[in-house]
């Protein structure tokens, strides 16, 4: 759904503005924002959703042309091709990295830094007597609480050197 997206909003800034770059910016940013807000609905990484996203904004003809360009030597093919190879990978990134920043700034508008929050009843945690013991392979922990005279926990474990 991210690469349909995309691609319709990079149509329809197209056929309003008729500038690549600018529908490449705004369809970028409009992808990366989907996908942030589909990684924190499904609780995944937001990349699985903006790689998709932005596959089908990649210039596949006119790259071909300009590397077509390079190799055969025609200097005329390359140069047009190219300019608009250019256009469209750097409307990509600033797109996205405009909506990243845009995205930080918000977030970063609601933190204060200067105001901490304090939680109410936060429980005290107190240490615990602790004594440990070794002894071939054993490692026997006990720990006097409040509740229980002892606590006794036992736990198997190797020396370093016999790993």
């Amino acid at each position: 759904f991210g690469g349909a997206l995309g691609w319709g909003v990079y149509l329809l800034c197209f056929h309003l503005w008729g500038n690549v770059f600018a529908a490449n910016v705004v369809a970028t940013a409009v992808v990366y924002f989907w996908s942030v807000a589909m990684a924190r609905v499904l609780k995944a990484p937001s990349n699985t959703y903006l790689i998709p996203g932005i596959i089908p904004l990649l210039p596949g003809g006119p790259l071909y042309y300009t590397m077509a360009g390079l190799v055969g030597g025609d200097r005329a093919l390359f140069t047009k091709n190219g300019t608009t190879t250019m256009l469209v990978t750097f409307g990509m990134v600033t797109g996205m990295v405009a909506a990243i920043i845009f995205s930080s700034c918000r977030r970063n508008a609601n933190a204060n830094p200067l105001r901490r929050r304090r939680i109410k009843n936060k429980p005290q945690y107190k240490k615990l007597p602790l004594t440990v013991q070794t002894a071939r392979g054993f490692c026997v922990a006990r720990i006097s609480l409040q509740q229980e005279p002892q606590a006794v926990l036992v736990c198997l474990y190797r020396p370093a050197n016999q790993r």
